[in-house]
């Protein structure tokens, strides 16, 4: 069974955070990638809907940045996204279309004024709460 838990270091935190602000009111998204549950960078991606709701990335801008993390030698740990006014929780929709059950889905929702982060594996569309560690 594979460890819940990821570590994410608050610098790469909140470079996360602050991209996703910038790019309210919409919905953000992106990968977070390293080595043994520990993230070493984060890859914002293009919301190609401009939506408040939902996230789209085309196929051909994923496979591209997919490249990059490959030639890096790192993993994808997680897929990240905003819900701009609501809890971190995931919807119907989240679970129905996450791709990966070996990659977790972070939530970072901006509902109240301090952005809150939650991360969940999800396999079956069912969801279970994990770890994050804060790393300095």
């Amino acid at each position: 069974m594979k460890q819940k838990q990821l570590i994410l270091p608050q610098t790469i935190y909140n470079q996360i955070v602050e991209d996703c602000r910038n790019n309210l009111p919409y919905e953000s998204c992106g990968l977070v990638t390293g080595l043994d549950h520990r993230v070493n960078k984060f890859w914002p991606l293009d919301n190609e809907l401009k939506s408040t709701k939902r996230y789209f990335v085309s196929k051909q801008s994923l496979e591209a940045v997919m490249n990059e993390i490959t030639q890096s030698g790192e993993q994808v740990l997680a897929i990240y996204h905003t819900h701009p006014v609501t809890a971190p929780v995931p919807s119907s929709f989240d679970l129905k279309n996450h791709p990966d059950h070996s990659v977790y889905m972070m939530i970072i929702s901006f509902k109240l004024e301090s952005p809150m982060c939650k991360l969940y594996s999800v396999e079956n569309n069912r969801y279970l709460e994990c770890d994050i560690t804060f790393a300095t």
